[in-house]
């Protein structure tokens, strides 16, 4: 009998040891996909930080193009009044707002490492590229935080001109149609 007692109380207590190893096991997995989740979404907020900051930088330097070439174009008006020629022509957006922008394209791709206070090493890589078929701009952002990247790219269209009306002295009103972001999409 006591024999019989032992054997149950040793299958039970393997019975017991297994539940209890398939239970940390699931534990432990699970906080590691939780783990890896959350290192992910910090990596996402990385390359959205990257996106955000670069597509910032670039509206105000293209605001600032669009400024020039509006007292270029004040001047190009005045000396068409000045000197009575038979046909005006507004100035080149391409000329005066693209092309600066587009030559000095390669100032906007650069990587920042360890920006927030996070515990592991983070970074974000800014990749920016110019597609002259379709006048616009790729921006790719990737964000990495601790082994987990996020990939984002959004696709800019530059600035377009836009004449709708025309002054008292028939010149056209230019209207600068601002960069869009036309596509944002998520890679990984």
């Amino acid at each position: 009998m006591k024999g019989f007692a032992y054997v149950n109380l040793i299958v039970i207590l393997g019975i017991v040891m297994i539940i209890t190893g398939v239970v940390i096991t699931v534990n432990l997995h699970d906080n590691m996909t939780v783990q890896l989740q959350c290192d992910y979404y910090k990596a996402k907020y990385l390359a959205e930080s990257g996106i955000e900051e670069i597509s910032d930088k670039i509206y105000d330097d293209i605001n600032a193009y669009i400024n020039s070439y509006f007292l270029r174009t004040k001047m190009h008006k005045l000396e068409y009044i000045n000197k009575q020629e038979k046909e005006y022509t507004p100035l080149d957006v391409h000329k005066y707002i693209n092309k600066p922008f587009v030559e000095g394209i390669y100032n906007y791709n650069y990587k920042k490492d360890n920006i927030f206070k996070y515990v592991h090493n983070h970074k974000y890589n800014i990749k920016t590229t110019y597609e002259p078929k379709y006048n616009r701009v790729i921006i790719e952002s990737e964000g990495t935080y601790n082994k987990s990247k996020s990939k984002i790219q959004i696709l800019m269209d530059l600035a377009k001109l836009e004449v709708n009306h025309y002054d008292e002295n028939n010149l056209p009103i230019v209207k600068i149609k601002s960069p869009e972001i036309i596509e944002y999409k998520y890679i990984y």
